[in-house]
């Protein structure tokens, strides 16, 4: 292949990845505003440096949110979802919820993992 165009697909490729990870922050941001309306606890976990993009403590239970601006979940990440719920479910003090938002309207969507399928159906 030409170096030439090859080197302009590299930059196309760059800017691209750097478009998502600007809109993924900010989809992250909003989401964190509307979950502290209604909570005084919560923290966003920016950079994948965990399993949850926001972390929200309430009395009885600690909610997990992961933001998905396209509302894909790869299936490394859904295997590590599907692994923590097997494990915390028995306790009921983690609630998971993945937050997307729908192309159609540009509104946010909420789901709640309530059973292992959920996960596995995204």
């Amino acid at each position: 292949m030409n170096p030439e165009i090859t080197a302009v697909v590299r930059a196309m490729n760059a800017k691209t990845g750097k478009q998502n990870r600007v809109n993924g922050d900010a989809f992250e941001s909003r989401c964190l505003a509307k979950v502290k309306r209604n909570s005084l606890n919560a923290c966003r976990s920016a950079g994948s440096r965990g399993l949850f993009d926001i972390i929200d403590m309430h009395t009885g239970y600690v909610r997990g949110i992961i933001c998905k601006h396209n509302g894909y979940v790869n299936p490394a990440e859904r295997k590590q979802l599907v692994d923590f719920f097997v494990k915390t479910q028995k306790s009921g003090i983690y609630r998971m919820e993945i937050w997307y938002k729908d192309e159609r309207n540009r509104k946010v969507r909420k789901k709640l993992v309530r059973q292992k399928e959920d996960i596995e159906r995204m």
